[in-house]
């Protein structure tokens, strides 16, 4: 009876050991379910910003070459204006209703 009990014993902790380990490899089943989420969600958050990114360059070399075409028109303002040269605005006309 001794090697019975002894067996029985060994059966136990194997079962317990068993049971620990299932609920363990479930958990991490989820655990990696969860980050594989949030690593998608990371994903397209950064697409999201790298289309911004892109999005904001193109508007700020846009703006610095409008702002490089005034100055240069301001500058040639000034050259003309310090020649002698006339300078005129021409505003647009509102024809009468």
């Amino acid at each position: 009876m001794r090697n019975g009990g002894v067996i029985d014993h060994l059966e136990e902790l194997v079962k317990e050991r068993t049971d620990s380990l299932t609920r363990l490899n479930e958990q991490l089943h989820w655990e990696i379910g969860e980050r594989k989420k949030t690593e998608m969600k990371l994903r397209v958050k950064s697409r999201q910003l790298e289309e911004l990114n892109k999005n904001l360059e193109k508007r700020v070399i846009q703006e610095i070459e409008k702002r490089r075409q005034k100055e240069q028109l301001l500058l040639l303002s000034v050259v003309n204006v310090e020649d002698g040269a006339m300078f005129t605005m021409s505003l647009p006309c509102q024809k009468d209703a």
